[in-house]
């Protein structure tokens, strides 16, 4: 699953293949935010999001969801029907019972939902950055 207002220049091969490894039902790209980019949502221990959370403010939500997860299909099987559905509380219930792991990545993820985070990413793009 990825965020369709996010550019991520990774390697989804290794994701995976490292989602394959740890036998997980979900696993989050994280990357160290340190609120930079965005608010830093995320608390990582031990290879797995301890916490995930768009609203609290905790000292060690240093990383940020950054806009790219994995999920066994017995995850999205389980989504309520409709038009829309939201994952936060599926990400949180995986949270709660241990199942994300965190893939940490040294690449920042480019929000280009809006007009500053597009114009930044279209510098990058005449750059020639955005090949990775």
């Amino acid at each position: 699953m990825m965020y369709g207002d996010s550019y991520l220049m990774l390697d989804y091969r290794d994701i995976a293949d490292r989602f394959r490894q740890v036998g997980r039902d979900g696993m989050m790209v994280v990357y160290e935010n340190h609120d930079r980019y965005d608010r830093s949502n995320v608390v990582v221990r031990d290879g797995t999001v301890a916490v995930y959370d768009k609203r609290a403010r905790l000292p060690e939500m240093v990383h940020i969801d950054a806009g790219a997860t994995v999920l066994r299909r017995s995850v999205i099987n389980a989504l309520p029907e409709g038009p829309s559905v939201s994952l936060e509380p599926v990400l949180q219930g995986l949270v709660a019972g241990g199942r994300l792991a965190a893939y940490r990545t040294e690449q920042r993820f480019y929000e280009v939902g809006s007009l500053g985070g597009l114009a930044e990413f279209e510098a990058l793009v005449r750059a020639g950055g955005h090949r990775g």
